[in-house]
């Protein structure tokens, strides 16, 4: 696809349309190790269509975004939002929230840019004017160019078909992984799921 020959500048912007454009893809975010590791795994089918987890050393969560509602599933979350008495009274259960609501905000923050594709393309671009372009390698045996920022760490990009990010490394202990560009996720909403609101508010 060209982006081999290309200035680190050019690689980036290239991976960054292509990411933007993508009508979806999987995303596997870790940082930290041993008792600091934090992880999040999910499944973007489109603008504010997806679904995963978000692991941490204090808090796990289930998380879906369907038709302008956030969903969430973690008795965890629930005893740091209301304390002991909302934990038992939801339990495991899904609970949504408006999506555009200050409650889906604050428990989405941890997640939000890496889950919508123009945010996170923008983030490939963030530190590139420096940006230097490395060696042709391979990833997951798909042929990369990696490309290093100053600031923003190293990039991994498609060398052949479309140039999507295929892995980003930032710091010694801070990695994302990028793949299923593409690919058709079913995703639907969780059967019976609580309003948080009504809940909070009753």
């Amino acid at each position: 696809n060209g982006v081999a020959h290309e200035s680190g500048p050019a690689v980036l912007g290239a991976a960054a349309r292509a990411l933007a454009h993508s009508s979806s893809y999987e995303i596997q975010a870790r940082s930290g190790s041993g008792t600091s590791l934090q992880s999040m795994d999910f499944e973007v089918a489109g603008p504010d269509r997806g679904e995963g987890r978000f692991v941490s050393p204090t808090l796990s969560f289930d998380a879906e975004e369907v038709g302008g509602r956030d969903y969430f599933r973690s008795a965890q979350l629930w005893a740091s939002v209301g304390g002991a008495p909302l934990q038992s009274a939801l339990g495991d259960r899904w609970v949504w929230v408006a999506a555009s609501s200050a409650s889906a905000t604050q428990l989405t923050q941890a997640f939000a840019t890496l889950t919508s594709a123009k945010l996170l393309a923008a983030q490939l671009t963030a530190h590139d004017s420096g940006a230097v372009r490395g060696r042709a390698t391979e990833l997951r045996g798909q042929p990369a160019v990696s490309v290093t920022e100053a600031g923003g760490g190293t990039f991994y990009v498609a060398a052949t078909g479309a140039p999507y990010p295929l892995f980003w490394r930032r710091g010694s202990s801070s990695t994302v992984s990028l793949s299923h560009f593409g690919q058709h996720f079913r995703i639907r909403a969780p059967r019976r799921a609580l309003s948080l609101t009504a809940i909070l508010g009753g």
